[in-house]
C-alpha cells in the first residue's frame, strides 16, 4: 500500500479516536496548523507541553518542534522547500489534555503580508468551543470543518486588509493636515520670536542701568569699607597703647605694692626682733636683779649672821671680861661696847643706806633705760605708723590713679564702642544698601537669565518644534514629519491595525524600561559620531522585538530614516527582507540631538532563521549624503535569545505506521460497536 494512502488512513483513524475523547475532555481534534516555508507556526496552551508525537516518520524530517518559555511551542519547516509534505498529524500532551493537530505546509504563505501564524488555545472556555466544533467523525464532516476554517481565515485576511488600507489612507490624510498646520505654526513662531527679541533688548537695557547703579554702590561701599578699616586700625592702635600703659601702670603698682609689703614685713620682723630682744633683755635683767637681790639678801643674811655671831662672841667675851673686870670696868666696858655697837650699827645703817642708794640708783637707771627703750620703741612705732600711713597714702594714690586710668580707659572704650557702633551702623546700612542693590542686580540678572533661558528654550523648542523642524529641514526638502516613502513599502499590515499597534506599543515601552542583556554594536560609527547598540531581543507571540540604543556624539542632528531588516543565507546572499510590524515613534521618526541618546524598538514577524544565517538591521539617515548604520546579528544569537528559558519537548515518532494503523482501526471498530449498542 502506498505511503500517502497509509498517512490518510492514519489521519482518519486519529480523527475517529479523538472524536471519542472529545466527549470527556477539552481536547482539539483535527485542528489545522499552517506552517510557512520561512515562518514558523506558534501554538500556545493553558498548561505546559509534556510531549509530542508525529503520526509518521516524515514529521521529524520536515518539522522541528521547540518549546518556549510562555507555554507555547514553535513548529518550524526545516526542509529546503523543494519537497512539499502532505498534511501530517501531531499529537500533543498538554498537562492532562491531549490534542490532535494537523500540520499543513503552505508554500505560498507570505510572512510580510499574511496574518501571523499564532494559534492561541490558552483560554479553556474558547478551547472548549473550538473542541465542540471539531467533533467530526467522518471524512465529509472533516472536509466541511476544514472548509469552514479556510473560509474564516480568508474572511479574517479580508477584514485585516480592509482595516489596514483604511488606516493607511487616514494616516496619509493626517500627514497632509500636519504639513499645513506646520506651515501656519511657522509664521506664528516668527512673530513670537520677534516679540521675545524686543523683550530681551528691553531687559538688557534695564539691566545695564541697574548694573551701573550697582557699580556706583559697590564703589561707595568699597570707600566706606576702607574708611572703616582705617578707623578700626586707629582704634586698635589706641587700644593697644592704652593696654600697654595700663599693663605698665599695673606692673609698677604691683611692684610698689610688693615693695611696701616687703618693707612692712621687714618692719614687722624688726619690731618683733626688737620686742623679742627687749623682752629677752628685760627678762635677763630681771633675772639678774632677782639674782643680785637674792645674792644681796644672802650677803646681808650672812653679814647679819656674821654680825650676830660676832656680837654673840663679843657679848660672850664681854661677859667674860665683865666677869673679870670690876664694876667700873664693866661700866667702862659697857660704855665702850655700847659705843662700838653704835658705831657698828651706824656702819651697818650706812651700809644698808648705801645698798638702798645703790638699789635706788640701779632702779633709776633701769627706769631710765626702760623709759629710753620705751621711747625707742615708741619712736619705732611712730616711724612704722608714719611709714604705714605713707604706704597707705601711696596705695590710695595708686588706687586713685588706677581708678582714674580705668575710668579713662572705660571712657575711651565706651567712645571706641560708640564709634564702632556708629561705624557698624554705617557699614550695615551700606551693606544693606549694597545687598539691596545686589539683590536688584541678581533679580535683574535672574530675569535676564530667565529671558535668555526662555529664548534658548524657545530656540531649542523651536529647533525641535514642528515649525522649527520645518524651517531647518522641511523647507529644504527634507521631510522629518512623516515616515519615509521607502519605509511605507516595508511595513506589513500589522502597522495599520489598531489592536496590534496598541499591543506592540505597550510591549515595546516595557522592553525599553528593562536593563540591557546584549551589546551588539553597529559595524562602524558614522557621520562624525553616530552609532547603534542592540541591547535586547525579546519574543512575544509571533513577533520579535529589537531594542536599539541610538547614540549621537556628533555635532549635528541624527535624522532617523528608513529602517530595514534583511535576512541573509549562510553564504551571504540575500534571502528576504523582513518588513516591520511596528516601529516606535513611526509617525514622526526620532531626531536625536547632538550629545544625546534615544532608545527605539522595531518589531518584525518571528522568522525561521537558522543558526548559520544572518540578520542585518539597517538604519539610514533622512539626508542622502549621510552614511547608513548596520547591525549584523548571528542567527545563533537570535535563537539563543528565543529559547534561553524554554523547556524541552519530548518528540516521538510512530515507527511502524501499518501496525499502529491496524491496532487503531480495531480499537475504533470496537468502540463504535459499543457506542451503537449503548
Amino acid at each position: 500500500m502506498p505511503v500517502r494512502t497509509i498517512q490518510k488512513i492514519c489521519l482518519l483513524l486519529g480523527l475517529s479516536f479523538f472524536s471519542f475523547l472529545q466527549a470527556f475532555t477539552q481536547s482539539l481534534n483535527g485542528q489545522k496548523i499552517m506552517v510557512g516555508a520561512d515562518a514558523p507556526a506558534f501554538v500556545v496552551f493553558n498548561d505546559d507541553i509534556v510531549n509530542a508525537e508525529f503520526n509518521t516518520p516524515e514529521g521529524s524530517k520536515f518539522y522541528a518542534l521547540k518549546g518556549r518559555s510562555d507555554k507555547s511551542m514553535s513548529i518550524t519547516y526545516k526542509a529546503d522547500g523543494k519537497e512539499i509534505p502532505d498534511n501530517i498529524g501531531l499529537t500533543i500532551q498538554e498537562g492532562k489534555r491531549s490534542h490532535y493537530l494537523i500540520i499543513s505546509f503552505n508554500k505560498n504563505y507570505d510572512i510580510n503580508k499574511d496574518p501571523s501564524l499564532w494559534y492561541d488555545f490558552a483560554n479553556l472556555k474558547e478551547l472548549k468551543k473550538i473542541a465542540d466544533r471539531q467533533k467530526a467523525s467522518n471524512k465529509e464532516e472533516l472536509a466541511k470543518l476544514e472548509q469552514e476554517q479556510e473560509q474564516e481565515r480568508q474572511q479574517q485576511v479580508k477584514e485585516r486588509d480592509q482595516e489596514a488600507s483604511a488606516s493607511r489612507k487616514q494616516q496619509e490624510a493626517d500627514a497632509a493636515k500636519r504639513k499645513k498646520e506646520i506651515e501656519e505654526a511657522g509664521k506664528k513662531d516668527i512673530a513670537l520670536q520677534a516679540e521675545n527679541e524686543k523683550k530681551l533688548a528691553k531687559a538688557r537695557e534695564e539691566e545695564k542701568k541697574k548694573d551701573d547703579e550697582r557699580k556706583k554702590a559697590e564703589a561707595a561701599a568699597k570707600a566706606q569699607e576702607e574708611e572703616r578699616r582705617k578707623i578700626e586700625a586707629l582704634l586698635k592702635q589706641e587700644e593697644e597703647a592704652n593696654k600697654l600703659a595700663l599693663d605698665k601702670t599695673k606692673k609698677q603698682a604691683e611692684e610698689e605694692r610688693k615693695k611696701a609689703e616687703a618693707a612692712a614685713k621687714a618692719r614687722d620682723e624688726e619690731d618683733k626682733r626688737i620686742a623679742a630682744a627687749a623682752a629677752k633683755k628685760k627678762e635677763e635683767e630681771e633675772k639678774a636683779r632677782q639674782a643680785a637681790l637674792v645674792k644681796e639678801q644672802e650677803e646681808e643674811k650672812k653679814l647679819a649672821e656674821a654680825a650676830a655671831k660676832r656680837k654673840q662672841e663679843e657679848d660672850r667675851k664681854l661677859e667674860e671680861q665683865l666677869a673679870k673686870l670690876k664694876e667700873e670696868d664693866r661700866k667702862k666696858a659697857e660704855a665702850a661696847a655700847k659705843k662700838k655697837r653704835e658705831e657698828e650699827e651706824k656702819k651697818e645703817a650706812a651700809l644698808a643706806q648705801a645698798r638702798m642708794d645703790a638699789a635706788k640708783k640701779k632702779e633709776e637707771e633701769d627706769r631710765k633705760k626702760k623709759a629710753q627703750e620705751e621711747a625707742i620703741a615708741k619712736a619705732a612705732a611712730k616711724k612704722r605708723e608714719e611709714e604705714r600711713l605713707k604706704a597707705e597714702e601711696a596705695e590710695n594714690k595708686r588706687i586713685a590713679a588706677e581708678k582714674k586710668k580705668a575710668d579713662d580707659l572705660a571712657k575711651a572704650e565706651a567712645k571706641r564702642k560708640e564709634d564702632e557702633r556708629k561705624l557698624a551702623e554705617a557699614v550695615a546700612k551700606a551693606k544693606a544698601e549694597e545687598e539691596r542693590k545686589k539683590k536688584e542686580h541678581e533679580e535683574a540678572l535672574a530675569l535676564l537669565k530667565k529671558i535668555e533661558e526662555e529664548k534658548e528654550k524657545a530656540k531649542r523648542e523651536k529647533a525641535y518644534s514642528r515649525a522649527g523642524l520645518w524651517e531647518r529641514y522641511g523647507s529644504k526638502g527634507i521631510n522629518v514629519f512623516d515616515p519615509p516613502k521607502m519605509q511605507m513599502d516595508y511595513l506589513n499590515a500589522d502597522c495599520y491595525l489598531i489592536a496590534d499597534t496598541i499591543k506592540n506599543y505597550k510591549y515595546a515601552m516595557d522592553l525599553i524600561a528593562k536593563p540591557a542583556t546584549l551589546n551588539v554594536t553597529s559595524e562602524k560609527t558614522v557621520n562624525g559620531g553616530v552609532s547603534l547598540v542592540l541591547e535586547n531581543i525579546s519574543f512575544n507571540e509571533a513577533n520579535v522585538y529589537f531594542k536599539i540604543k541610538v547614540s549621537n556624539k556628533s555635532k549635528d542632528d541624527f535624522l532617523m530614516g528608513a529602517t530595514m531588516v534583511y535576512w541573509y543565507n549562510e553564504d551571504g546572499s540575500p534571502k528576504k527582507i523582513l518588513k516591520l510590524s511596528y516601529l516606535t515613534y513611526l509617525q514622526m521618526m526620532p531626531i536625536v540631538p547632538p550629545g544625546q541618546e534615544q532608545h527605539i524598538v522595531l518589531v518584525i514577524r518571528n522568522a525561521s532563521i537558522q543558526d548559520n544565517e544572518l540578520v542585518n538591521i539597517n538604519i539610514s539617515e533622512r539626508r542622502p549624503e549621510k552614511e547608513k548604520l548596520d547591525i549584523v546579528l548571528d542567527g545563533k544569537v537570535y535563537n539563543k535569545e528565543q529559547f534561553k528559558n524554554a523547556k524541552p519537548i519530548v518528540v516521538e515518532t510512530i515507527e511502524s505506521v501499518k501496525d499502529n494503523t491496524t491496532e487503531a482501526t480495531e480499537k475504533t471498530k470496537k468502540k463504535k460497536g459499543r457506542k451503537k449498542k449503548d
